[in-house]
C-alpha cells in the first residue's frame, strides 16, 4: 500500500476505460431502440 503513485496511474487507466464503456453501453442503448 505504499506505491502510491503506481496506483494512480492505474486509477487513471481504469478511469479511461470506465469513460468508453459508457460511451459504448450509450451506443448500444441508442442502436437498441
Amino acid at each position: 500500500m505504499t506505491n502510491s503513485k503506481p496506483n494512480q496511474k492505474h486509477n487513471g487507466k481504469t478511469h479511461r476505460k470506465k469513460k468508453i464503456g459508457e460511451m459504448a453501453t450509450s451506443i448500444c442503448r441508442f442502436l437498441a431502440k
